[in-house]
């Protein structure tokens, strides 16, 4: 069972009740949310959000803090190709990670329209994609449409040569029947 909002339930009377493995917390912030749901053994499996979760440290904690109950670990994905990238990487890195989840409907839709690849997704398995960084880059038309509007630093990127964009994206197909919001 995987609970995809936020928990407000008594989950420790449910795992008792229920004999079933429990995954949660995805909708979760920061290590010390974490360290409360897992010391309370509240879920058999955290699931975390890496960019809604605090980013690559605080998700090497969490993971850390998981293996350290013997738990296992997965990852969340609905924050973008990007982040899934970065999730893919994680899973790599992490030997507790069980699974990571994917939105199939963004993973073979809109995802592809913002970045050069995906991590490759092979009979169910998803990994890293290869290359410098993440593996992927933001796709030139993509940037180019009138629906995203890009913003360059004037910091720390920026005195290394190496400019660093931030999309704000406001996508919205409609003649495709699909929309999303500020990503």
């Amino acid at each position: 069972v995987a609970f995809n909002a936020p928990i407000s339930i008594n989950l420790n009377a449910y795992i008792d009740a229920v004999p079933q493995t429990v995954a949660g917390g995805e909708t979760l912030g920061g290590l010390p949310a974490f360290r409360d749901l897992i010391e309370r053994e509240a879920v058999s499996v955290p699931i975390m959000d890496i960019g809604w979760g605090g980013g690559i440290g605080v998700a090497r904690a969490v993971a850390s803090l998981a293996d350290a109950f013997r738990l296992p670990m997965a990852f969340h994905d609905c924050s973008g190709p990007v982040a899934l990238a970065v999730c893919a990487h994680m899973a790599m890195h992490c030997r507790n990670v069980a699974e990571q989840e994917i939105t199939r409907a963004f993973y073979y839709g809109w995802y592809e329209e913002m970045v050069s690849t995906l991590p490759p997704l092979e009979n169910g398995r998803l990994s890293a994609p290869e290359g410098p960084g993440l593996g992927l880059a933001l796709r030139p038309d993509f940037l180019a449409r009138n629906d995203v509007h890009s913003r360059k630093s004037d910091g720390p990127a920026a005195s290394l040569n190496k400019p660093f964009t931030q999309c704000d994206i406001h996508h919205q197909i409609a003649d495709q029947g699909r929309s999303s919001g500020k990503h």
